[in-house]
């Protein structure tokens, strides 16, 4: 299948990109800061590689890789990546996207708090789903993790939303 209209502007942005300084991205370098993995980042590279499995371009396939090579670290760190930002920005819960932020108290390594939680407002076909992971991120108070799962708590330990890796 082609999709001609998005190869076009896919291109340019590859075409006009470092791996360093992707194009997309352009507002850290703008202001003489070094560019750093962000949402934006990702939503391009998950662009590339949808673009690559509907064309089967390899094009796209070996830039998202190249960018992907560039950016993770062996140790599985992502540079530019700060884990102290603590956020949990344009999550896709089903339709809509989430933003808020992540905190821990002091001491107790198993507490965690999502605050100011926000959602874009789209009416979606799933709108109960949305709504439980929405009331739970909003009761979380601690987390445990078992057999690869994240199990988000309330105050009193009941399970709110279970997370797993797909």
């Amino acid at each position: 299948m082609q999709i001609p209209v998005i190869e076009q502007y896919i291109d340019e942005l590859i075409e006009r990109s470092t791996l360093d300084v992707p194009v997309w991205n352009i507002e850290k370098a703008k202001n003489g800061l070094k560019a750093g993995w962000n949402y934006i980042d990702g939503c391009m590279i998950l662009a590339l590689l949808e673009t690559y499995n509907t064309t089967g371009e390899k094009k796209y396939l070996d830039f998202a890789d190249a960018f992907i090579d560039h950016r993770v670290q062996e140790d599985g760190t992502i540079a530019g990546y700060s884990v102290e930002e603590y956020n949990i920005d344009n999550v896709n819960v089903g339709c809509n996207t989430i933003n808020g932020a992540l905190t821990q108290e002091d001491g107790k390594p198993n507490s965690l708090n999502f605050g100011n939680v926000a959602a874009t407002m789209m009416m979606c076909p799933d709108m109960e789903t949305e709504t439980i992971v929405l009331n739970a991120l909003n009761e979380t108070k601690s987390f445990s993790m078992k057999d690869g799962k994240v199990y988000l708590l309330s105050e009193n330990g009941n399970e709110l939303l279970v997370l797993k890796k797909q």
